[in-house]
């Protein structure tokens, strides 16, 4: 139990570290579309699903946390 416990406290911690690092890399990356005109579209778009970097990061903090907790319950 214990060592489900260090595994599931590693793995939240380590899942919002990788999910703001990674909304910091997505901001500094993106640009913006300026366009000059009297056409504006009225449109509003709230994002896509096909960016890989959660689950990508989630995949990343899980073995992190797996091998994180598995060091810290042999080191003991």
């Amino acid at each position: 139990m214990k060592k489900f416990i260090i595994f599931l406290l590693s793995f939240i911690v380590l899942i919002y570290v990788f999910e703001i690092g990674s909304g910091l890399i997505l901001t500094l990356i993106y640009t913006p579309e300026i366009t000059f005109g009297t056409t504006q579209s009225q449109t509003v778009e709230f994002g896509s699903i096909a960016n890989p970097f959660p689950y990508l990061f989630a995949l990343l903090a899980g073995c992190i946390a797996y091998f994180l907790s598995q060091r810290l319950y042999h080191a003991k």
